[in-house]
């Protein structure tokens, strides 16, 4: 508790040294002294040595992976990330947790890694058919990807499988708004503000009241927020 970053150094050296030609312990060695790397150069060199000697290390994969993130690099770490959820039973949340990555990429989440993102979020769908996590974040892809059809009715399939959804019904709520089905929306904001009044959902009703140009409900829910 606390710890020790010098007296860590000392015993992965050490860990390093006593592995010797053990290339499972080595990699495994590597890959913690990667973790512990002060500078990006010798967390990567680490990581490439310890998945060399031994490429079934998926912790040091994992970690490159997310390291090729950092550095703006999706193509490399989904080549990565791929090899570790094929090593693995099939998961669904393991494939959720990728596509979330994916869509932390800034600017870099471009049609291609939509793409991605959209196979990811089948496989997950195909392991697990009533997982509604997976069928909410489908939805936000193609949402950006601007299949907004397809964005309702993933909402749709994952508030049947949980009513009280409040992602899937704020997500639908919005993507219904920029389709102009402003009551249905509204349907939607509504039952979200019933189960949970969140600074979002009182937002997102006023943008829609707004459009619907019935300023007085718009001001009132501005002025509740403030």
């Amino acid at each position: 508790p606390g710890g020790d970053k010098e007296q860590s150094k000392v015993a992965v050296e050490k860990a390093v040294e006593l592995a010797g030609d053990d290339r499972e312990q080595l990699s495994a060695a590597l890959f913690y002294r990667a973790t512990l790397a002060e500078d990006d150069e010798a967390q990567l060199a680490d990581l490439n040595q310890a998945i060399k000697i031994n490429p079934k290390n998926m912790d040091a994969i994992r970690v490159r992976a997310a390291y090729y993130f950092r550095q703006q690099e999706p193509e490399k770490a989904m080549q990565d990330l791929n090899k570790w959820l094929e090593s693995d039973e099939p998961n669904a949340d393991n494939y959720i947790q990728v596509a979330q990555q994916l869509m932390m990429t800034g600017d870099k989440f471009d049609d291609a890694m939509q793409k991605e993102a959209i196979r990811i979020l089948d496989k997950a769908i195909e392991i697990a058919p009533k997982n509604p996590a997976a069928l909410t974040m489908r939805a936000r892809v193609n949402m950006i990807s601007e299949n907004l059809e397809e964005a309702v009715k993933d909402t749709g399939r994952a508030i049947e499988l949980d009513k009280k959804n409040l992602e899937a019904l704020l997500l639908r709520g919005s993507i219904l708004s920029e389709l102009e089905r402003y009551d249905e929306a509204l349907a939607d904001i509504n039952k979200a503000i019933r189960l949970q009044p969140t600074f979002g959902a009182f937002q997102l009703r006023s943008m829609i009241y707004s459009q619907q140009q019935d300023f007085e409900k718009a001001i009132a829910d501005i002025a509740l927020l403030l």
